[in-house]
C-alpha cells in the first residue's frame, strides 16, 4: 500500500510539474508544437518499454491506442492555449476537474464508490 501511495504521489507531481512547464512553454511556443513534442516523447518512451515487458502488442489494441492518442493530443493542444492565453491559476484547476466526469456517470448508473485497495 505504501509502494502505491508513493507512485501515485510521483505521478501527481509530474504530471502536474510537467503541465506547468509545457503551459509557460505555450507562452513562448506555439501549443502545438509543444503537445506534438511532448506526445512524440512518450509515444517513444512508453512505447518501447512497453514493447519490451510485453512483446507486440495486437492491432485492434494498437489502434486505440493510436486513436486515444489522437484525442489527448487534440486536448492537450487546447489546454495548453488555454494556459497560454489565461491565467494558470485558473485554467489548471479547470482542467483537473475533468476528473469529475467519470466519476458522475458512474453515480448516474447506479455506481457506488468503494474504498481503496
Amino acid at each position: 500500500m505504501v509502494v502505491a501511495a508513493l507512485l501515485a504521489l510521483t505521478a501527481s507531481i509530474a504530471y502536474g510539474s510537467s503541465d506547468l512547464a509545457a503551459g509557460l512553454a505555450a507562452r513562448l511556443a506555439r501549443p502545438i508544437a509543444i503537445a506534438f513534442w511532448g506526445h512524440l516523447a512518450g509515444t517513444l518512451a512508453v512505447g518501447a518499454i512497453a514493447w519490451t515487458v510485453a512483446g507486440r502488442p495486437p492491432l485492434g489494441g494498437l489502434a486505440f491506442g493510436l486513436l486515444a492518442g489522437a484525442v489527448a493530443a487534440i486536448g492537450l493542444v487546447l489546454f495548453y492555449g488555454a494556459m497560454a492565453r489565461g491565467s494558470v491559476s485558473i485554467v489548471a484547476p479547470l482542467a483537473a476537474s475533468g476528473a469529475v466526469v467519470p466519476v458522475a456517470v458512474g453515480l448516474a448508473r447506479g455506481e457506488v464508490p468503494g474504498a481503496l485497495g
